[in-house]
């Protein structure tokens, strides 16, 4: 009888370990975390170094949408002057790759929340605008979307890729907008 207490006790010390939360972790709704296993982080870092890559932060993170040290992480990265206003920084992006939080800085040119477009089909708008624009030297990115990572022209009225513009990720993101943020 001893010798089932002791492999009952492992047992229960084993799915005890299995649960606990990570460092930075707090739990999420009480006693369900010992149920589930889930958690919820209020830090971008601890959160990513758990989730590993996420496209964007899901329901385990529960701080703020731009934690104030990421904005102006990301504002430090991409050398903006120190005179530069923090607000822009505020609305950017975050996400994990690896284990490791990135930032985008959001505007009008730049798709934080796109994946690249990697297909070598042209676009419809491409095709729309070489079909108007006959030998174009250059199809403008309203036409082929602000994600894809080829520049493209016009030989004749079909649209075709001029050169390879932007690098992929791991996660599939343009590298050129994500940067690699720490407190």
């Amino acid at each position: 009888m001893t010798r089932l207490r002791i492999l009952a006790a492992a047992a229960l010390a084993c799915a005890a370990a299995a649960f606990a939360l990570p460092a930075g972790a707090r739990p999420q709704g009480g006693s369900d975390v010992a149920m589930t296993g889930q958690a919820e982080w209020d830090d971008p870092v601890p959160y990513c170094r758990a989730v590993g890559t996420i496209d964007a932060p899901d329901a385990r993170y529960g701080g703020p949408p731009m934690p104030e040290w990421v904005a102006r992480a990301l504002k430090r990265a991409m050398h903006a002057p120190a005179s530069a206003p923090i607000a822009p920084f505020r609305r950017a992006a975050w996400r994990c790759l690896d284990g490791a939080v990135l930032a985008c800085a959001t505007g009008a040119n730049i798709p934080c929340s796109e994946k690249a477009d990697t297909r070598h089909t042209p676009p419809p708008g491409a095709l729309r605008f070489c079909a108007e624009n006959r030998n174009a030297d250059v199809v403008p990115a309203y036409a082929t979307g602000r994600a894809t990572i080829f520049a493209w022209r016009c030989d004749g009225t079909q649209p075709v890729i001029a050169r390879q513009v932007q690098e992929v990720d791991a996660a599939g993101f343009p590298k050129a907008f994500w940067y690699p943020v720490v407190p």
